[in-house]
């Protein structure tokens, strides 16, 4: 039996990612990108406080993609309310 993708297991237990190599920041990284679930999972993240277990350059990775959905957001409003 196969062990459940990083991405799962992130948002089963978000409080062991501060225990990822870098190898398995990149996997979860490119899962969650996949799966159009960056912004979500940096979300989760900020929302749990554990944003200092995060390394810098993820976080950066996170903000990008929060600034991204957060633009989306405001476009898809503005299409809504013209």
């Amino acid at each position: 039996m196969s062990a459940l993708p990083l991405l799962v297991r992130a948002w089963r237990d978000p409080e062991q990612l501060g225990q990822l190599t870098p190898a398995d920041w990149d996997v979860l990284l490119r899962q969650a990108e996949g799966s159009r679930l960056l912004a979500s999972l940096g979300a989760l993240l900020e929302e749990r406080g554990l944003d200092a277990a995060i390394p810098a350059q993820v976080r950066e990775r996170f903000a990008w993609w929060k600034a991204v959905e957060q633009r989306h957001r405001q476009s898809v409003h503005f299409e809504v309310t013209q």
